[in-house]
């Protein structure tokens, strides 16, 4: 047990010899960085046995922030030209109002441009037209309906559906017609025969009317 601890410590100790190596050559590729070589600038005192002064990048930073907020920035010059480079290692996340402003405009205009070209995902061809979509779902509504017209066995197809259902509504049309006249003819005879009856009972009554008036004449005159 006390072996594998040892190889076990040997192996960190060798695991972190290589980590500080790879540090160590960053810091060297840093170093030689033009941009970074004013941080390194008398920094002999800060090695101190393989180790560095912690506070010693602190105070670069500091100084060189120093020194650019006392200088005006610089009118804009070509790309060859040199230049300083200030880092920001850490940031407090505050934002100045004119940031703000415009992070509140780009917001307003990407809500616009959403609401004109449409977001979210896409929905079944058959809502587009029932829906309010943007200009992405009707634009894929009308490459489907494009497809479709394109297509020549689909349009042979619905050309025989639209044949068949034609022919029967021509079928249901004619039946219809021919149900309707025949009701139309069966009301007709019913009512030309209560005419008929009618015209029998009339002739017998005017056969006795002469009669009838004769008695009223006569009734009139026994009467007076």
């Amino acid at each position: 047990a006390e072996s594998n601890k040892e190889e076990s410590t040997k192996r960190t100790i060798a695991q972190t010899r290589e980590s500080m190596k790879a540090m160590w050559q960053s810091v060297e590729q840093l170093k030689s960085n033009p941009h970074l070589s004013s941080l390194f600038e008398d920094s002999t005192e800060s090695f101190v046995d393989g180790t560095v002064d912690s506070k010693y990048f602190a105070k670069r930073l500091q100084e060189l922030q120093e020194r650019g907020a006392s200088q005006k920035p610089p009118h804009r010059q070509d790309a060859s030209a040199s230049s300083e480079a200030v880092l920001t290692l850490c940031h407090d996340g505050s934002v100045n109002g004119s940031k703000l402003h415009q992070l509140k405009e780009l917001s307003d205009r990407l809500n616009s441009l959403e609401g004109v070209v449409g977001s979210g995902p896409g929905i079944a061809p058959e809502t587009l037209l029932t829906t309010k979509g943007g200009i992405v779902r009707n634009i894929e509504c009308l490459n489907q309906r494009f497809a479709l017209l394109c297509d020549q066995s689909r349009l042979s197809a619905l050309k025989k559906n639209a044949d068949t259902l034609k022919e029967a509504f021509k079928d249901i049309q004619s039946s219809t017609l021919v149900n309707i006249e025949e009701q139309s003819t069966k009301s007709k005879e019913q009512k030309i025969n209560k005419m008929f009856e009618m015209m029998e009972r009339w002739d017998e009554a005017s056969h006795a009317l002469p009669a009838i008036v004769d008695r009223l004449k006569a009734l009139k005159d026994l009467n007076q």
